[in-house]
């Protein structure tokens, strides 16, 4: 279903709070950590941030039975994050860094990277333009360090 009535500000079309969300793994030359994937598609808002928050339980188990990994956050397919869905970026940081992973985001859309940059997130994870820039770089190790101090 799609709305096309303008929201209370009137230059904003309400948002109807679809997200998906797919997890998948690939192995690295040279590391013996995968790098897991978690592929968005939609808004990430307070609409749906419940997606995020399940797919992250999932793939990054609070026990720490699924090991260590860095993970990548692919935002390619999301035009819209508000701050409930940075907020919920910022546990899937939190939890990847309580199991000794770092987090990299690639494909972020314009907005998404205004809100990433006015709120200091993107000192504290890595942003990468594409899935392969970032499947070949990887997460930034310098920033995760920074993330940790960012967090405590």
């Amino acid at each position: 279903m799609s709305c096309s009535a303008a929201g209370a500000s009137g230059n904003r079309p309400l948002r109807t709070g679809g997200l998906r969300v797919a997890v998948e793994d690939h192995s690295r030359a040279g590391s013996a950590l995968p790098l897991r994937v978690m592929t968005l598609v939609g808004d990430l808002d307070i609409a749906s941030i419940h997606r995020l928050r399940s797919a992250t339980d999932l793939a990054l188990p609070a026990d720490g039975t699924g090991g260590a990994s860095d993970v990548v956050v692919d935002l390619a397919s999301v035009e819209f994050i508000d701050s409930a869905g940075l907020g919920a970026l910022l546990n899937t940081l939190r939890r990847t860094l309580a199991l000794g992973g770092r987090l990299a985001l690639v494909g972020a859309s314009e907005q998404a990277v205004r809100l990433l940059t006015i709120t200091g997130v993107n000192r504290v994870v890595s942003l990468h333009a594409t899935l392969a820039e970032a499947l070949v770089h990887g997460p930034g190790v310098g920033q995760a360090a920074a993330a940790r101090a960012a967090l405590a």
